[in-house]
């Protein structure tokens, strides 16, 4: 099942935008007035630049610098337990992430390249790449991911790849799928397990809520992108089980957080 799933996570990971992108059409989202056609130009480029482009070249170009700097190291993971793998591989690369993210809220330089994200003023399920080109070439996590690749964890990489795209597409999707946990009293303490590991959309949306006055959204908190571990970690986790009404940047020139 994991090899299958290795051989096919590109196509997977395709069928899967499909899917979710189906679920908008149906549920009426593309109608929305506030998503613009230049929304979904930037979302798809951004999309197609990263899968096509970057996350290949910087594969290609870990490998060849292995190869001339440390060839014995080739292969290394090869022989690991698979499932040692892709928890080592999905740890450090949500960590890696988590802390790169919270960093481009912090500091003027990476903000501006990580800002496009949180213009949108509606989720979909591709505002998680809207970002700058260059955001993407210094992401620690994709270097790492190149790393276990050479190492030998390839397998481990595809399926843990297919895995996060299924919890961040989710999570960015406008059908609110974990709603019905928070309404359904029987459901909560299901709900509460849930969003403790998992980012679920309500712990995202707050993230790109417009401001922290509804008392739901937290624009500097919820960095996570597929466990709520290390927020929850690192003091940064804000629960509320609901969704903020405004999604985007602040209006308010002299808010720190929009204006960098």
């Amino acid at each position: 099942m994991m090899q299958f799933i290795g051989q096919h996570s590109t196509g997977m990971v395709i069928l899967l935008l499909i899917l979710f992108g189906l679920t908008e059409i149906a549920g009426g989202f593309l109608d929305s007035r506030k998503r613009r056609l230049d929304d979904y130009l930037l979302e798809n480029i951004s999309a197609l630049v990263l899968i096509l482009f970057i996350k290949p070249g910087i594969v290609i170009a870990v490998g060849l610098l292995g190869l001339k700097l440390f060839p014995s190291a080739a292969g290394l993971m090869s022989q690991t337990n698979f499932w040692i793998v892709l928890l080592l591989f999905l740890m450090l690369d949500d960590l890696l992430q988590y802390w790169y993210h919270r960093l481009s809220h912090q500091q003027t330089f990476f903000w501006k390249l990580h800002r496009p994200q949180h213009t949108a003023e509606e989720m979909g399920l591709l505002v998680s790449y809207r970002n700058a080109a260059l955001y993407y070439l210094l992401m620690p996590n994709i270097w790492w991911l190149a790393l276990v690749t050479y190492f030998g964890g390839g397998l481990a990489v595809a399926v843990g790849l297919v895995l996060k795209q299924i919890v961040i597409v989710s999570s960015h999707s406008p059908t609110k799928w974990d709603r019905p946990l928070y309404d359904i009293k029987v459901l909560r303490p299901l709900a509460f397990v849930v969003e403790h590991i998992l980012i679920t959309p309500a712990f995202h949306y707050s993230h790109h809520g417009k401001s922290q006055a509804d008392g739901i959204s937290d624009p500097n908190g919820n960095f996570g992108n597929m466990f709520s571990i290390w927020d929850q970690l690192f003091g940064t986790a804000k629960f509320t089980g609901k969704y903020p009404t405004e999604l985007g940047l602040p209006n308010d020139p002299r808010d720190n957080w929009s204006s960098n």
